[in-house]
């Protein structure tokens, strides 16, 4: 049984600055050991984020049980391993563990669980930390003639507990899709947080195959079919989470890369209210909510969080409880009580029109459609609306006014948008510069933005990259939104053949704060970069 940690002091020897080197950090420890730690009751709490630890240092204490003690080794001084404990462990029981496994005397200090958690990161391999050795056997040739060997060596320890640690590690970290990248030499194992790719470790190119085949097996994949892309699905519970997985993998030069998609259905769902939404974006929004019918649009490019507001919008019409609602998704992203979700599946051509057909079969107050990728799916969108129910979705396109436009262009009749549409919200999801590493902007880049009129007042800021954002330079990101209300003195301006420059025209009077308000005054805070700003493709 668990006991709770020993009451920590913090031990601050006389050291002036940050150890940057195995000196200093034996110096240190040492000063440690000067105050005969282990006849203390209290015990010394260390900062692990201001030691640079040596390659060698995982020699002193092998990966597997420096996770399962929760422990990292930080140098010998006087033949006595230093090791830092995570203070949500054993203190006593993981030192007489250690010591038993290193066969000599072991003293410890303790720091915070996160930076445990980062250091074995840091000091170990993937492949370390499961006992899967660079020279391991498990280098799986997985030929047609060697199928069922390789379904055998798959479900041996060593590949099931990678595959498991990497996905651990995603849903840890809040990473929103893992990468396994094939290179020449090696595979890149990367993460996407907060919209950056983030290089995790490598893995031996040795092991590709069977970490392949194993996601292979995971998402109802055939393990023997390399040679054209492929695509699945699964849900699992892993680590208290339950989290439905999407798998792509496509084969390249350097063997089959594969990409995993990770939607954590018991994750906290945002409010509208906690989407940053602010005067006319939030009202428009709020009153939508409460209307019987009509369609509501959130648009925007891939990644921009188009679902996240879509679920918020749906979160707040939940709160009637007198209405039936019905969505139809692909895939469902998250799991909403009281609602009725509908996963399309294009395989068996159970597509969004032909469930959009059932549904209206089944009595709904309000439909949430997952996209409008098409005209077919559009006109029945449309169809819906102007049958009494109110419709929510999303469309890709770049800002309020070109939805419109879009619509459109997919064939809907103009007179159909002016009595069906009712709001359009547009918006980009910013990535905010560490404010730890924070600098002048003195690039090409940035020195051409201020050729323009309205950004010539800006001073850019951008971040190097620092311990506290990873090295990346962002931490965090931020929603930007522009709302169009679809109302009589606008509405009228939508007519055949008209143009997107016409309808801005029309909407000068009804439209709010744009995105490119919203943008301006992030950077003149110095909270996105000049690089981040052409990114998000704003209309200035």
């Amino acid at each position: 049984m668990q006991t709770e940690a020993p009451d920590t002091t913090i031990y601050e020897p006389d050291l002036s600055g940050d150890i940057h080197n195995q000196e200093e950090l034996e110096f240190y420890l040492s000063s440690l050991l000067d105050c005969e730690l282990t006849q203390s009751s209290n015990i010394a709490r260390i900062q692990l984020k201001d030691f640079d630890f040596k390659p060698y240092t995982e020699d002193f204490l092998a990966a597997r049980y420096a996770e399962l003690f929760r422990a990292v080794p930080l140098a010998k001084v006087q033949g006595i391993l230093m090791i830092a404990i995570a203070d949500d462990a054993d203190f006593y029981e993981s030192i007489r563990n250690i010591e038993f496994v290193v066969g000599g005397h072991v003293e410890a200090v303790v720091a915070t669980s996160s930076e445990i958690d980062d250091c074995i990161d840091k000091l170990y391999s993937t492949e370390e930390l499961v006992g899967l050795d660079k020279d391991s056997s498990a280098d799986i040739v997985d030929t047609t003639e060697h199928i069922q060997e390789l379904r055998r060596q798959l479900q041996e320890k060593p590949i099931v507990q990678v595959v498991r640690r990497i996905l651990l590690e995603a849903i840890n970290k809040k990473a929103s899709d893992i990468h396994i990248r094939p290179t020449e030499n090696g595979i890149d194992y990367l993460l996407r947080i907060d919209g950056n790719m983030t290089l995790r470790s490598e893995i031996n190119k040795r092991h590709l195959s069977g970490v392949i085949s194993r996601f292979k097996i995971l998402g109802h994949m055939d393990i023997s079919e390399h040679r054209i892309p492929q695509d699945g699905g699964a849900k699992i519970s892993i680590g208290g989470h339950v989290v439905e997985l999407r798998f792509s993998i496509m084969p390249t030069i350097h063997g089959e890369s594969l990409v995993v998609r990770l939607l954590n259905t018991d994750a906290q769902l945002f409010k509208l209210e906690d989407l940053g939404l602010a005067g006319t974006d939030y009202k428009n929004l709020l009153r939508t909510s409460h209307q019987s019918h009509g369609l509501v649009l959130v648009t925007g490019p891939t990644g921009s969080g188009k679902s996240t507001t879509l679920y918020a919008l749906l979160q707040e019409v939940k709160k009637n409880s007198g209405i039936n609602i019905i969505t139809v998704e692909d895939p469902v992203e998250f799991h909403i009580d009281g609602v009725e979700q509908i996963q399309i599946n294009k395989k068996s051509g159970y597509t969004f029109p032909r469930a959009l057909r059932n549904i209206l079969r089944h009595d709904p107050d309000v439909i949430m459609i997952g996209e409008i990728r098409d005209e077919e799916t559009a006109k029945i969108a449309i169809e819906c609306a102007l049958t009494g129910h109110l419709v929510l979705s999303t469309l890709h396109s770049v800002n309020t006014i070109s939805t419109i436009t879009r619509m459109l262009e997919m064939g809907v009749k103009p007179y159909l948008v002016k009595s069906t549409l009712s709001l359009v919200v547009a918006q980009r999801l910013a990535k905010i510069n560490c404010k730890h590493c924070r600098e002048e902007d003195k690039t090409v880049l940035a020195k051409n933005l201020n050729l323009e009129a309205a950004l010539k007042h800006i001073k850019w800021r951008k971040s190097k990259g620092c311990k506290e954002c990873h090295f990346t330079g962002l931490k965090g990101r931020i929603g930007l939104y522009e709302s169009l209300a679809i109302e009589n003195e606008f509405s009228d301006a939508i007519v055949e053949g008209v143009t997107e420059k016409e309808l801005r025209e029309a909407a000068q009077h009804v439209k709010g704060e744009t995105l490119s308000n919203h943008a301006i005054a992030l950077a003149q805070e110095g909270k996105i970069s000049a690089e981040e700003f052409i990114r998000l493709q704003i209309n200035i």
